[in-house]
């Protein structure tokens, strides 16, 4: 299976509840430090969002470098925003919060 390219990423709500927190802290971005991700930090790279559930969205989220991606089911309650990859070097930076995206 080919690799997909990251062209999203996702960033979760900081509140969290900590049972919560540690089920996504696996999959998250790693910071530049490489320090694990604060619980108010939980970045996934996404190839792929998919939001045609009812309650979650199915993100295709790429691990690391090398290895596949896999398919990371999240309520959507719990997306604080999306941003797009490609809109970083532009200002504004382009971010949807969640609640316009699902209505």
């Amino acid at each position: 299976m080919a690799i997909q390219q990251c062209r999203y990423f996702v960033r979760l709500r900081p509140d969290l509840s900590p049972q919560e927190a540690s089920e996504f802290r696996a999959f998250a971005q790693k910071p530049p430090s490489g320090k694990p991700s604060s619980d108010g930090r939980l970045t996934f790279a996404c190839a792929r969002i998919d939001f045609t559930h009812p309650i979650f969205a199915k993100l295709t989220v790429s691990l690391e470098d090398g290895t596949s991606s896999m398919d990371l089911w999240v309520h959507h309650q719990a997306i604080l925003m999306i941003g797009d990859f490609a809109e970083m070097e532009r200002a504004p930076v382009a971010l949807m919060p969640i609640r316009d995206a699902v209505a």
